[in-house]
């Protein structure tokens, strides 16, 4: 038995007369050959991955750091225009398609409605937009402001989860990151 790390599996199957201890021998020598090789290439290759990941990391770091500046950086010409460009950010850093802001009431029991990003805006064909969301009627979105913590869904449809379903001519949501902000808010 050879120790060490196991890297991989070599199988072969279907030999009519089947198979013996001088078959063994050979895929033994060939392993003993082939193996230092294949461990320097999937070294390279677990090396080369984890290059990829940290270039990904580096450039999802600085958007996220030329975001913020941005924010920083813009003129608080209005709060409209300020809320605006920090939500769409939020869409692009997060590779999302949609979003919302809205400001909770001081006795965390009402949302009020305050932008909606533009694609919401084109897909959703709700009759009536409301724009005040009893906190005790809301699903996912309440659960993060009642427990005052993010939520996240990949599978929004599942049965498992707090969903109190969608209004008719709601956008679906496959996923969710709901994600309560706290502070000075401008409100």
């Amino acid at each position: 038995m050879v120790h060490g790390e196991l890297i991989g599996l070599i199988e072969i199957t279907s030999k009519e007369r089947g198979y013996d201890e001088k078959d063994k021998e050979l895929m033994e020598s060939l392993v003993d050959y082939i193996a230092p090789i294949l461990r320097v290439r999937i070294q390279s290759i677990r090396n080369e991955n984890e290059r990829i990941l940290m270039e990904k990391i580096r450039q999802k770091n600085e958007q996220r750091a030329h975001a913020l500046l941005e924010i920083f950086q813009k003129p608080l010409s209005s709060k409209e225009e300020l809320t605006g460009f920090t939500m769409e950010e939020a869409i692009k850093l997060t590779q999302s398609e949609l979003g919302f802001i809205g400001y909770i009431d001081e006795h965390e029991t009402t949302m009020s409605m305050y932008l909606w990003s533009r694609k919401a805006m084109q897909e959703c064909t709700v009759d009536q937009r409301s724009v005040q969301f009893p906190l005790k009627d809301g699903g996912l979105w309440a659960d993060a402001v009642k427990q005052h913590r993010a939520i996240i869904v990949n599978n929004y449809s599942k049965d498992d989860h707090n969903t109190k379903g969608y209004p008719a001519g709601h956008v679906l949501l496959p996923d969710l990151l709901a994600f309560p902000y706290f502070g000075t808010a401008m409100r």
